[in-house]
């Protein structure tokens, strides 16, 4: 009888907890299936949260145009996306950032026209006849629609940016700067470049592969540490740098390789300059906040050491 009994509270002891861990599992299923069912994109506990729900998604970009319409090799590298663009470039690519809209539209300026694809490329060269539109805002408007993902209401597939455009008539960049070098943080400096205005200088006729004198133009760094005057020729030098990028807040070249090792004559031209990138951010009060990196070598295809300035706009 006994024997029986005994049997009997284990048959109950694991009817009771076979029932308690069902219980336990019918909870976790339960609640997983409804995780999984949860669809509200602006709640993070669901599976589907989206931390840009409900914020504008039509936002554009400007840039220069160079070559023409797009001057960029890595974007990653030198793109400048800005409203103010420099006036000696008349050309614009306007690119809206929501890929594979429903519908794009543009309205620009004083243009009557409505541009419906997601880059649309102008050129302002009739407005800047005008000096008076120097500084002049443009406005600039896009309207995005897209196709609404559910549970989103259909509202929020229609978005709209506006922003304006301007043409500058200075380079951030250029001028005269006083700042300090990263590997002389205690030494006050005063660097000038001024890449609209040009020098001529003699290459020498031991120097010359035509055995005889001549004449190279280019432009003058001042007050740089390996001396007081450092040159870029324009022609040899310049001209054939990848990438060469002028804008309104940043200028940058890197020489040529196959000058850079092979040309005798590279350190009479670029006094060892391989590399030359100012980025300038602009200030209220007109003292832009600029960074120039360069690198030097000291013989021609020699060792490059590169060199971080940090300053401000003098003038």
């Amino acid at each position: 009888m006994n024997k029986i009994r005994r049997m009997d509270y284990i048959n109950r002891f694991f009817k009771y907890t076979s029932l308690v861990i069902l219980a336990i599992l019918q909870f976790y299923v339960i609640t997983g299936c409804k995780h999984e069912r949860c669809n509200d994109p602006s709640n993070p506990n669901c599976s589907n949260y989206d931390p840009n729900y409900g914020k504008p998604s039509a936002a554009f970009t400007m840039r220069q145009s160079m070559k023409p319409f797009g001057w960029q090799d890595k974007e990653e590298e030198i793109a400048e996306f800005c409203d103010t663009i420099v006036a000696c470039n008349s050309g614009v690519l306007f690119t809206a950032k929501e890929e594979n809209a429903l519908r794009y539209e543009w309205t620009i300026g004083n243009d009557n026209r409505i541009f419906r694809t997601r880059e649309v490329a102008l050129r302002f060269d009739d407005f800047l006849k005008d000096s008076t539109n120097i500084w002049k805002p443009i406005p600039v408007k896009l309207k995005v629609v897209k196709i609404p993902k559910a549970p989103r209401n259909p509202a929020d597939s229609v978005y709209i940016s506006e922003r304006t455009l301007v043409f500058a008539n200075e380079f951030l960049w250029n001028g005269t700067f006083e700042g300090y070098f990263e590997n002389e943080p205690n030494k006050k400096r005063v660097l000038t470049w001024d890449y609209t205005k040009g020098y001529t200088w003699t290459i020498p006729k031991e120097k010359s592969y035509m055995s005889i004198p001549y004449d190279v133009e280019g432009i003058y760094l001042f007050g740089f540490p390996q001396a007081d005057t450092l040159r870029i020729e324009l022609q040899r030098i310049l001209e054939k740098s990848f990438p060469n990028f002028e804008s309104y807040k940043q200028r940058k070249w890197k020489m040529d390789e196959t000058t850079r090792i092979a040309d005798n004559q590279v350190m009479m031209m670029s006094s060892g300059i391989t590399y030359f990138h100012a980025y300038a951010q602009p200030s209220r009060d007109g003292k832009h906040k600029v960074r120039l990196e360069y690198r030097y070598q000291t013989q021609q295809n020699g060792k490059e050491t590169t060199f971080v300035f940090n300053g401000v706009k003098l003038k």
